[in-house]
């Protein structure tokens, strides 16, 4: 990822995907997509192992999750 800074007030630094980085937009593209399509049945089996007293590493305890 390319990135180039601006002597500008506030600093302004500016990023672009390289090539490599733009042949991944079609997969996780696709990802997305799949996670959208299968979120109720993500949502239902985290339940199921929640519902097991199973310990959760803080990943699993909501430490990092973002949505």
């Amino acid at each position: 990822m390319p990135r180039g800074s601006r002597a500008t007030v506030p600093p302004r630094v500016d990023y672009a995907l390289t090539e490599l980085g733009r042949s991944l937009t079609r997969p996780l593209a696709h990802l997305a997509r799949w996670a959208t399509d299968k979120r109720a049945e993500i949502e239902a089996a985290r339940q199921v192992f929640d519902a097991r007293g199973i310990r959760q590493s803080g990943a699993r305890r909501g430490l990092y999750r973002t949505c």
